[in-house]
């Protein structure tokens, strides 16, 4: 047997006088419920959506920079530099635009999903599979940033050649990784530092 008790916070200290009073039979449970509940579940909901958003800007940072890359090297004609810069920009456009549509479509619509425990369920498996996507990308770009050169051992998997190691992306990559996760820098600060100290181990 299961009482809910609507939240209060006068009510909520006599709870919980009354059960450290009172020896409960063990079917017997207490819960309060109300604004703190719905707070939690939007907070978790909110939270999932945000690990999603992060992840699918990753990869359209990633297509950015594939656009950017390829105009470069096939420039034709033009400047590769103003290739390239046609090219992100045409990638952007055709990922952006796409995106916004969805959202603008389903934001009417957010708070029933919520409700819906079959979609609630799809999107927790949608947030597995962005965090795998994220998680590969990121080993591929480290292997490839970190180290000069890499050898495939099969099956798709490639492994560095450890004499190949450029100590500058090294030494950024680890005081990138101490930042975020020791001293709990912002990930704006961050890149901006990054960016700044890449340019002078560049001029040494």
């Amino acid at each position: 047997m299961k009482l809910l008790i609507v939240e209060d916070e006068e009510l909520a200290v006599k709870i919980a006088d009354f059960k450290a009073k009172t020896k409960l039979p063990v079917d017997v449970t207490i819960r309060q419920t109300g604004q703190s509940e719905q707070e939690a579940e939007t907070q978790a909901f909110l939270g999932t959506a945000l690990l999603i958003a992060l992840g699918i800007i990753f990869l359209i940072l990633v297509l950015q920079f594939v656009g950017f890359v390829a105009a470069y090297r096939h420039a034709g004609t033009m400047s590769p530099f103003a290739a390239g810069s046609l090219g992100a920009l045409l990638t952007i456009w055709v990922t952006f635009v796409p995106c916004f549509f969805w959202i603008f479509l389903g934001a009417p619509y957010i708070e029933a999903l919520r409700e819906n425990k079959a979609l609630s369920a799809a999107l927790s498996a949608i947030t597995a599979a962005v965090v795998g996507v994220v998680m590969n990308l990121a080993l591929w770009f480290a292997l490839h940033v970190i180290f000069g050169k890499v050898q495939s051992i099969g099956l798709g998997t490639e492994v560095p050649v450890l004499s190949s190691i450029d100590w500058r992306a090294a030494l950024l990559s680890a005081a990138a990784m101490i930042a975020m996760l020791k001293l709990k820098i912002g990930m704006l600060p961050t890149l901006a530092g990054s960016a700044l100290a890449g340019l002078v181990l560049l001029a040494v």
